[in-house]
């Protein structure tokens, strides 16, 4: 089991917590007390304390109060878990792999500044990696399922074109050549049908090898500020993060095509996936192909 990132617009759409223990709001008081942690918004849901900066997308960690172990004696204790912190003591398919357990609200304090630190870009692309790869799979699936559904129609079965290639490529001989179908219904339905195998092909094509920007809009000095990634194969399993292909802008430096992209982008409800443009994960996640 990887670490659980969690979103702060799914976290705010949690009911809050309005008399948490008294254990995590003496810890909060602390933190805000912090010159290191002053920042950090807070987000109390039920036993736990959410942490995280204004307007990032992902919450750095969480401070549950309560017997973290199975099978414990019951005694509460402050359980710190952030992606940062590696607890070999468990293995990495347990929670506690990625936890560290204190008594002491100031250790849990020094455990917070040491390890609940902001993401980078590549990290953020990493997280929010497997949501675009699903929903252009989602796309691919929603494209082929239209010309499954024509097969169906016509054979009784969308698995009959795939076991009968010669068959479908006499059919298509014959639309190609102008043949007069007895029944024009069904020169329709093969006309669509290739149609819309066609567009699914073209649509596949693009994904599959397709290499996409990620760009994470931030707030530096009053300016808006784009961090730009590169990731290669989207949809493959065999995606990856290119780090070494990070590259800050501002408004005047943002390239014109990513301008232009981000522009319709913006317009988008997070998830919604356009060919040839990109799609948006978060209020300030993007992927942009290009």
């Amino acid at each position: 089991m990887s670490y659980r990132h969690e979103k702060v617009s799914d976290l705010a759409g949690n009911t809050i917590n309005p008399n948490p223990p008294w254990a995590l709001k003496e810890l909060g008081l602390a933190l805000t007390k912090d010159p290191a942690t002053k920042r950090l918004a807070q987000l109390y849901i039920g036993n736990d304390l959410f942490l995280h900066y204004p307007k990032d997308p992902y919450a750095l960690g969480k401070v549950a109060w309560g017997d973290p172990y199975d099978g414990g004696d019951g005694s509460n204790r402050y359980a710190i878990s952030s992606p940062r912190i590696t607890n070999n003591r468990y293995s990495s398919g347990r929670i506690e792999h990625h936890m560290k357990v204190t008594e002491v609200c100031r250790k849990a304090v020094k455990i917070v500044k040491e390890n609940l630190t902001p993401l980078t870009t590549a990290e953020l692309g990493l997280i929010s990696l497997y949501s675009v790869s699903q929903q252009l799979n989602n796309v691919l699936g929603e494209s082929k399922a239209a010309a499954d559904k024509i097969a169906d129609d016509i054979f009784g079965s969308s698995y009959v074109p795939r076991r009968a290639s010669n068959l479908m490529r006499e059919m298509k001989h014959l639309l190609q050549t102008g043949h007069n179908f007895l029944d024009i219904s069904l020169q329709q339905q093969f006309t669509d049908y290739f149609q819309l195998k066609g567009e699914h092909e073209e649509l596949e094509s693009e994904v599959k090898d397709q290499t996409m920007t990620f760009v994470y809009v931030r707030d530096r000095l009053g300016r808006q500020v784009y961090d730009a990634m590169q990731i290669s194969d989207i949809a493959k399993y065999s995606r990856r993060v290119l780090p070494e292909t990070i590259q800050n802008y501002n408004d005047d430096t943002l390239p014109d095509d990513l301008r232009g992209k981000l522009g319709v982008i913006t317009t988008l409800d997070v998830g919604q996936f356009v060919d040839g443009v990109g799609m948006r994960t978060d209020e300030r996640l993007f992927y942009v192909v290009t």
